[in-house]
């Protein structure tokens, strides 16, 4: 009998590879949770907008003395 060595991976060692890296990733994507980072962004960027409409329609109504009634 000869003893020979072969070299690489089996078909096991493979497949428990690449389930391992899957559990990485899905744990990876839990804890970023893009749809909370998107839905976080737009929330700031309105309440930003609205912020600063706000303040817009205060200084004309320093300037004024009135509130604006209406878009020309």
């Amino acid at each position: 009998m000869q003893n020979i060595k072969r070299k690489g991976f089996t078909l096991l060692e493979i497949l428990l590879v690449i389930a391992a890296i899957g559990v990485l990733a899905a744990i990876v994507l839990i804890a970023i949770n893009p749809n909370k980072q998107i839905g976080a962004a737009r929330t700031a960027a309105i309440n930003s907008e609205k912020n600063a409409l706000a303040k817009a329609i205060q200084q004309a109504n320093i300037d004024t003395g009135t509130y604006p009634t209406g878009i020309d």
